[in-house]
Order: C-alpha cells, then structure tokens, then sequence
C-alpha cells in the first residue's frame, strides 16, 4: 500500500483523523493491530504527521483488544481508548470497515457469489494463498468478518469436487487447514458449523483446556506424519472427536501412534471411528489391570508391533484371532463420534475380549483334543477378566465359562468336551477343574457337578498352568519377552 493509494481515500480517512494527530495515533496502531502492516500503515497516515509509535502501547493494545468482538467493535473500542478525553469519538461502520480491508489488499471477493455455491479453482486458490500470507493478527480479523455465506462456499469447495468447484486434495486442503490452525478456539468453533474437521479440533481444543500435558498431546496428534498424509479429513475427525471424549495425554498419544500404522490407515471412515473410538477407551479404562492393559495396546501401537486388529468378526461372537491379527465384531460399537456406549456387550469386547484373544496370540494357542487347549482357553479367559475388572476371578465367576467349555457340542471347543472321553487327557482336565469345583471330580461326572454349583464360591478360581512346557503367558507380554 503507497501513500499515493492511500491519498485517493483521504476523504474515507478523514473520517478518522477529524480529532487530529490524536486519532492518527490511534489508527495508526488500529491498522497494525488488524492488518499487519506496520510500515505501510506509517506511509497511509504519513500526509497527517504521523507521530512516533511507542511499542509498549502498542504492545498493550494487542494484549488489551478484543479481537472476539469483531473488526468494527475492535477499531471502536480502540479509538476510545486512544482518544482525548474533550472530544467525541469518531463512528466507524461497515463501509469504513470494506474500504480498510480493499486497501490493505484483503477482500475476500472471491467469496461473493450470490446463491451459487461453487467457486473456480483460481478463485479458491486466491483466497487460500492471501489468507497464508497473513500474519496472525490480521487472518484472525478476515476470518472473523467472513459471514456465513462465504464460510459456507468456503468451505464446500475446499471439499468439494463437483465440476463448478475446486478439486484439492488432501495435501493441499491440509495446507490450507495449516492457515487456519493458529485461529483461537472461538473462531474454530464458529469455523465447525461450516467444517467437520474444524468441529471435531475445536471440540478436541476445547476438552483439554486445563491440562497442559493434553494439550500437547493433541498438538503431537495433529502433526503425526500417519494422521496428516494418510487419513482423509472424515478420518481425521474421527480420531479427534475421541481425542474430544477421552481428553487426557496417554489416550490422545495412543490415537497418535494408532494413526501411524498402515493397517489402521486402510480402515473406510465408520472403521476408523471404531478404531479410533477402542482405542482412546481402553488407554484411558482404569477399572482393568493396567499391565494387561498396557501390555495389550502396545501389541497393536508400538513401532513394529507384531500384531493389527480388524472388524471382520460375524455372527454373533465378540471377536476371534488367529495369525497375526484379532477380529472385533462391528456390530457392537457405533461408527460415531460418541464415547464408547455402556451396553454391556460393547463394554465386554473391548475390555475382556480383546485381551483375552491377544492372550490366545501371546501363546500361540493351538486348537486340539487335549488338556492344554483346555487350559489355552481357560488362561485366556483368565487374563480377559483381569483385563476387565483388574481382578483375579473366583470359582463362582469362572464358573459358567468352564461348564460351557466341557459340554460345547459345536464349534472350537466341542474338541475340549471331546477330550473327557480320551482316557489321558479326560483325567487330567477333571484333576484341575476339580479346584473349581472345590470337591473331588471325575471325567465323567466333571460337567455334572459343575451344574450343580462350586464349593466355597468366593473362593479364588485357580491360576492357569503350563502345560507339557507350553507358553502360560498371564499379562499379555509380547511373544518372548514373559517375566
């Protein structure tokens, strides 16, 4: 901006200048609070006398303004500020307002269309590279003073690909959220109405006030090369809307580490918020033993974890494993940006099921018509319980689970009920279920008495036992490194 710009308006700047050298200070420290602009600003007010700029009441202006207000209250609020206590304070209104933003280059034209919702590419990028080049201060005020129309085109194009409108991708959208990161929290709550991805950061920002460590973590989660290069902006806010439900740093940095696995970015979107929504949950579940917990998660998050997890699971069963990777069943969490629900079965997968079949990995547990597998399955019902109540289960509440194993007539564990009748394996698993029991038992007539209720029912269950020098992993350690 040049003073021979600026000399086309002196009638639009006298308006300001009516009280003299006085209003000149006070617009002089305006425009450098709302434009940015400090030496252009000198050169605009220059035909006036522009006094010295002291950069302590400059700097209590930035301190002191606010910007929340919007850009006619600022300037109003500022001029009264700066005025001499004898004389009235110039009005400022919206023309006053345009004419400041036409001359400091920062109308955002291509934003006025009418009803019609597109915009060109050229148009979009325009807007998108002056927003970039503005400091702070400045993008704070345009951003502020977009109505909802133009946030409304603004932000259908930057998404959109229809033929009238801009086709970024998702590099060029991230640079453009980028532009817009450094707004504060009540310009991105207003930003949400017009953009998901800004609701769910504004909501995710917003939870965390208060708790310096979060903050940070959702700061590390933002800049995740796994969440910014590989999640769409669906995606993305999915994982912040679970930052938003379990606002505290251990969950937010496992959403970070959960976005840098290739697994995980295959995910559509509704896996994604299920992913996302597992994960936060059970990082922050306090009721579970931690180290089975802890232990448990690092098996899926940890750079060069051994194992991934899908929700591939049908029927009716919680989850299952095999390979290298469990299987949750989609039908018992929501894909939405809700917290984990309390509906019991929701509650039992991802606490007890999911450690129980990591338990099953851990081991590398092998179906067949023996004592081991028995003791396979009742280990990792074991450990699932630990997972979820973080305590050791007693013989009343194992013993449901030990009855269906030793008369299941389908599935796995028909081949466990076939294993009463072999005349070594039927002994040995009567001999230990015995101490579930709490009375004396035989192969034969194990099931019976089981139906008929344990002795002493709280009691504590027994702890699970190697078998023939099997693995009898307990707390989910990974494969080789059991304490």
């Amino acid at each position: 901006m040049t003073t021979g710009e600026v000399s086309a308006n002196t009638e639009d700047l006298g308006r300001f200048v009516a009280r003299g050298e006085t209003y000149v200070s006070a617009l002089q420290r305006v425009l450098d609070l709302v434009i940015g602009v400090r030496s252009a600003t000198v050169a605009a007010v220059g035909d006036f006398g522009p006094p010295a700029l002291a950069t302590r009441a400059f700097q209590e202006l930035i301190d002191e303004a606010t910007i929340g207000n919007g850009f006619v209250d600022t300037i109003r609020d500022t001029l009264v500020a700066f005025a001499s206590d004898d004389g009235p304070v110039p009005s400022v209104d919206s023309g006053t307002v345009d004419w400041a933003l036409d001359v400091a280059g920062l109308r955002v034209e291509d934003l006025d269309r009418g009803d019609d919702l597109g915009v060109s590419n050229g148009e979009l990028n325009r807007v998108a590279d002056r927003l970039e080049d503005l400091e702070v201060g400045a993008l704070v005020q345009v951003v502020a003073n977009l109505n909802d129309e133009q946030l409304d085109r603004l932000f259908h194009n930057a998404h959109s690909s229809g033929f009238w409108s801009n086709d970024w991708n998702d590099r060029e959208r991230t640079d453009f959220y980028d532009t817009l990161s450094d707004l504060p929290l009540h310009l991105k709550q207003r930003l949400g109405a017009f953009s998901p991805y800004l609701e769910a950061l504004a909501s995710a920002e917003r939870a965390v006030i208060g708790d310096p460590a979060a903050v940070r973590a959702v700061g590390r989660l933002s800049e995740m090369p796994g969440f910014r290069q590989h999640l769409d902006f669906g995606e993305r806010s999915a994982v912040l809307w679970q930052a938003a439900n379990y606002p505290e740093a251990t969950p937010i940095d496992d959403l970070g580490r959960l976005s840098q696995h290739s697994w995980f970015q295959d995910f559509d979107a509704e896996d994604t918020a299920r992913a996302a929504k597992m994960i936060a949950f059970l990082s922050q579940y306090e009721t579970g033993d931690q180290e089975i917990i802890d232990n448990t998660l690092d098996l899926f998050l940890a750079p060069g974890a051994p194992y991934r997890f899908d929700w591939d699971q049908d029927g009716t069963a919680y989850g299952s494993a095999g390979g290298d990777a469990f299987h949750f069943n989609r039908v018992y969490l929501d894909a939405d940006p809700s917290p984990v629900s309390d509906d019991r079965n929701t509650q039992h997968m991802v606490t007890h099921t999911v450690a129980h079949e990591v338990n099953h990995l851990v081991n590398g547990d092998r179906v067949a018509e023996s004592f081991q597998y028995f003791m396979a399955e009742y280990r990792a019902y074991y450990v699932g319980h630990l997972a979820k109540y973080g305590t050791a289960p007693t013989r009343a509440e194992v013993e449901g689970r030990v009855t269906y194993l030793l008369t299941a007539e389908s599935g796995a564990y028909r081949r466990i009920a076939a294993a009463l009748t072999d005349p070594v394996e039927g002994p040995l698993i009567a001999d230990y279920v015995e101490g579930i029991v709490g009375r004396p038992v035989t192969a034969e007539d194990v099931a019976t008495e089981l139906s008929a209720g344990v002795s002493d029912p709280d009691v504590l269950a027994p702890l699970p036992i190697a078998v023939d020098g099997a693995s009898n992993i307990l707390d989910n350690t990974s494969p080789g490194e059991e304490r």
